[in-house]
């Protein structure tokens, strides 16, 4: 089982906390959950996202201290650039697992834990 402290880099965690209001940082995680979508949508469609999808991805994901998503989408990243396959079979699980430690650490509603990431994919 990956900790949280393997999910979430807490100081950044701990200056959004600073800086934005409550309803803000929830705000931030449905945008990030917005950013996270079409990459998901695309892995259940069968389809590999580009290298710039997983930058993307990554930047979004450091922009809220999921540390543990950014690595995988840089590892993404890193091996579409190479050639390789991208090896997404466990980034929904670690993106939902990401999201539903964040919204607990911020205080956020339990409704986002759970659908955030999965609404947003579901919607598109």
């Amino acid at each position: 089982m990956t900790g949280e402290s393997d999910l979430l880099n807490l100081e950044t965690v701990a200056l959004l906390q600073r800086e934005f209001a409550p309803a803000v940082l929830a705000e931030l995680v449905d945008l990030f959950a917005v950013e996270a979508a079409p990459i998901l949508a695309q892995i259940d469609s069968g389809h590999d996202p580009s290298a710039a999808d997983f930058h993307s991805l990554r930047g979004a994901a450091l922009a809220l201290g999921l540390t543990g998503v950014a690595a995988a989408a840089q590892s993404c990243e890193e091996r579409i650039a190479a050639g390789r396959p991208a090896q997404m079979g466990r980034l929904r699980g670690l993106i939902d697992r990401s999201v539903a430690a964040l919204c607990d650490r911020i205080g956020a509603d339990q409704t986002r834990k759970s659908a955030s990431v999965s609404s947003s994919v579901m919607s598109r």
